[in-house]
């Protein structure tokens, strides 16, 4: 199997009010020197704390572990934008999950997380479930493991 290049998993959510709003940024980065592994960097930022964010190297069994979570949803097939006309709205979340390889493909979705609810995008929910449990089972990510994970969805 081929090794995506990069990763990446955009999400924010919460009310209006900014004590109750979160933010993850998660950006998956393979190394170039083609040893393997992949190199990690995680942004949050839940309510009015301020932002933390980590860079970490995984090692190469833990890039192709992850990236095999991925391509067991078809990931491939699931560029789509969920979004659509509910763009226009405002005070809404717009999410997103990106995948390149290195032949240039790339797969992007767009979503709502509300949307991850509906049973025709089971596979873009787990998709953004792999994602989650990624940054929650690597405790090097935070200190505080829990401040890098979103609300269920």
């Amino acid at each position: 199997m081929e090794l995506p290049t990069r990763i990446t998993w955009r999400e924010s959510g919460g009310p209006v009010s900014p004590p109750f709003q979160y933010r993850i940024n998660l950006e998956i980065t393979a190394n170039k020197d083609g040893v393997g592994g992949a190199r990690v960097v995680c942004e949050t930022k839940h309510g009015l704390d301020a932002a933390t964010s980590k860079d970490v190297q995984i090692s190469a069994n833990e890039y192709a572990e992850l990236s095999s979570k991925l391509f067991a949803h078809d990931i491939l097939k699931l560029n789509a934008d969920l979004i659509g006309d509910k763009r226009a709205r405002i005070g809404v979340s717009f999410n997103s999950f990106t995948l390149e390889m290195p032949n240039g493909d790339a797969v992007r979705f767009d979503y709502l997380r509300g949307q991850l609810e509906q049973a025709e995008f089971k596979e873009y929910r787990a998709v953004v479930e792999v994602a989650r449990n990624f940054i929650g089972s690597q405790q090097s990510i935070l200190q505080d493991a829990e401040r890098c994970d979103s609300p269920a969805v």
